[in-house]
C-alpha cells in the first residue's frame, strides 16, 4: 500500500530531514487548527487526537498497517461517546456552526381532553 505523501515526492523519493522537519510543521499546524475549532466540545478530547494522528498518517512517506491504530481507537471511544448522547452534540453543533444546523421539527402530541 502506498503512502499518499508518496504521490506528492514520489514512490522511492528520498524523504530527507528537511521534509521531515515541514511534515512536522504541518501536522502541529493541522492540530492547532483542529483544536481551535473544536476547543469549546468535550469531544475536542478525543477529534484533536485522531485529526493530528490522521495528518501525520496523510503527510508520511510509508505507510504500514499498525500507523492507523491511535486513529482508530481514538474514532473508535468518540463514536461509542456520539452514539450515546447524538442529540446532545447535535444541538451543540448547530449552536457553534448554524450553517450545518437541520431543523427538526417534534410530531404533534394528542393533547388530553379533561
Amino acid at each position: 500500500m502506498r503512502a499518499p505523501a508518496s504521490l506528492i515526492v514520489g514512490y522511492g523519493h528520498r524523504f530527507t530531514w528537511e521534509l521531515r522537519l515541514a511534515q512536522g510543521a504541518l501536522v502541529l499546524l493541522g492540530g492547532g487548527l483542529a483544536a481551535r475549532g473544536v476547543r469549546r466540545f468535550p469531544e475536542s478530547i478525543w477529534i484533536v487526537p485522531a485529526v493530528t494522528i490522521l495528518i501525520r498518517i496523510a503527510l508520511d512517506p510509508v505507510s504500514y498497517g499498525y500507523y492507523y491504530d491511535p486513529a482508530l481507537v481514538a474514532l473508535l471511544l468518540g463514536g461509542s461517546q456520539l452514539m450515546s448522547h447524538p442529540r446532545v452534540l447535535a444541538g451543540r453543533i448547530a449552536a457553534r456552526f448554524p450553517a450545518l444546523a437541520v431543523e427538526y421539527r417534534r410530531s404533534p402530541t394528542p393533547s388530553k381532553a379533561a
